[in-house]
């Protein structure tokens, strides 16, 4: 694929189409290709995570190896072209939370921490779309946690414990290491939020 092409399908990704073109193109100039055959691992759940990978073709098998028996099998989802693996891993230091198998031969692009930080900083406004998409997909990901805590709570009593997840107290943009860029006024905070990610 050319660079051109790279830019394209990035800028069909969800969160990576936030940047622009120009941020999109360095990106894209950074970017590593990488060939996967069937059957062979991208990631292994647990890993370090120090960069994303977009699906360009082919697909891969999401599996928790550490699921029951059973569980694992249900749980597991194939994804293919234009999904976004690692998203987290772009803005902060992470682990793998499943095993990427790629089911056929399929190619990826690596997208480095590095490159994006950097590039990120480079377009501050770009920084601040993505910290409120981030923040908002947040919220909406906690108050599905809080609607199956009620569920299960109605069902076996209290069980599960979300009092340490605060949106109030996420500092997404110090994540980002990002600045406002000059004369914006600081967003309001977007802690009530509901609005999935991302099966990584």
């Amino acid at each position: 694929m050319s660079i051109d092409d790279d830019i394209q399908l990035l800028d069909r990704i969800k969160t990576l189409n936030l940047l622009g073109r120009e941020a999109l193109r360095i990106i894209a100039i950074g970017a590593e290709s990488r060939v996967v055959r069937g059957g062979d691992i991208l990631f292994r759940e647990g890993q370090e995570a120090d960069s994303a990978f977009v699906v360009v073709s082919g697909s891969f098998m999401l599996t928790r190896e550490d699921a029951p028996n059973g569980i694992a099998a249900r749980s597991a989802i194939t994804v293919g072209p234009g999904t976004l693996l690692g998203e987290m891993a772009l803005i902060t230091q992470t682990l793998r939370p499943a095993t990427a198998t790629a089911t056929e031969m399929s190619s990826v692009l690596r997208i480095p921490r590095s490159i994006f930080m950097r590039t990120v900083e480079s377009f501050p406004d770009a920084a601040v779309r993505i910290a409120r998409d981030i923040r908002q997909r947040l919220g909406e990901t906690v108050g599905g946690l809080q609607r199956v805590r009620g569920r299960l709570e109605a069902i076996e009593g209290p069980q599960v414990d979300l009092s340490a997840v605060n949106l109030d107290t996420l500092d997404v943009d110090a994540l980002l290491g990002a600045a406002q860029p000059e004369g914006a006024a600081a967003a309001p905070p977007e802690a009530g939020a509901i609005r999935p990610e991302q099966a990584e």
